[in-house]
């Protein structure tokens, strides 16, 4: 079952997470992104996944990702469905990586 996020948590997580992020113009933005396709996201990486925990790690891992060293080009896609296609599938490709990394696990045992 999905855990339920209220708004507070969600501007606090992403305020941490923002911490890695330099400019004020672009801490604004990743909260900005953070709350509006946290969600989507999430539900993305549990359909490739099929558990709550593990796509919880995928978004956190994505975030995390963009705050280190995705802004600058985060920060250059101005159309929304362009920004939601990114974040989607870069939260789909390290969902199929966790994926088929644990298959091959399972594989080797």
């Amino acid at each position: 079952m999905l855990k339920a996020h209220s708004g507070t948590e969600r501007r606090s997580y992403a305020r941490t997470l923002h911490d890695f992020i330099d400019d004020e113009s672009h801490r604004r933005l990743f909260e900005k992104i953070y709350i509006e396709y946290r969600d989507p996201m999430f539900f993305m990486a549990r359909s490739v996944l099929g558990n709550d925990s593990d796509a919880e790690d995928i978004v956190h891992d994505v975030f995390l990702k963009i705050a280190k060293k995705h802004m600058a080009r985060i920060s250059r896609i101005k159309n929304d469905t362009d920004l939601r296609n990114y974040l989607l599938t870069a939260t789909k490709h390290t969902a199929c990586l966790l994926y088929t990394s644990d298959a091959a696990d399972e594989r080797s045992s």
